[in-house]
């Protein structure tokens, strides 16, 4: 078998946006920076891998309140996506299976007279994958790939100030 382990480092820009009968409702922006941490084995055409990343950043929130009021403010993101893989590679063709889970957490600002929210979330989904190698060079890996998942076990829950009641989605 042959070990390997590597780390790095990710910049995003997040954008989410949340949307009800064709209106938006709100949209998040801003900057994420990640760091990524991977280790693996690989034996004969078997490659198992687990990869993490933790990361997040500010974004700016707009959206609105419950009476339908314009608010903004800053909102913290953090995200950490673990991935656990199993693939069989053969040449330059890889075909894995695993599982993704994703644990993101917003918390949003409140101001005077309006309390402020945080929202956690766990993305469970069992995924699919193919892939090729491109090219390599100089110790330097192109390669393509795509993934598919179907989700189970998420779960999603909103922890409000001010005396109300959390909420579990």
């Amino acid at each position: 078998p042959v070990f390997s382990a590597a780390a790095g480092g990710d910049v995003r820009w997040f954008d989410g946006r949340e949307y009800q009968d064709g209106e938006q409702l709100l949209s998040e922006t801003g900057p994420q920076l990640f760091g990524v941490a991977r280790l693996g084995i690989t034996s004969g055409h078997w490659r198992a891998s687990v990869e993490s990343q933790l990361g997040g950043g500010a974004a700016q929130y707009d959206g609105q309140l419950q009476t339908g009021e314009p608010y903004a403010a800053d909102a913290t993101e953090q995200a950490i996506d673990t991935d656990w893989r199993l693939a069989w590679v053969d040449g330059n063709v890889e075909l894995s299976v695993g599982v993704l889970q994703r644990d993101w957490r917003r918390f949003i600002e409140g101001a005077s007279g309006v309390s402020s929210a945080e929202e956690r979330y766990r993305w469970r989904l069992l995924v699919w994958g193919v892939g090729t190698q491109v090219a390599e060079t100089q110790g330097w890996t192109c390669s393509l790939s795509a993934r598919i998942g179907t989700p189970f076990d998420s779960t999603e829950k909103v922890y409000l100030g001010g005396g109300y009641d959390d909420v579990a989605l």
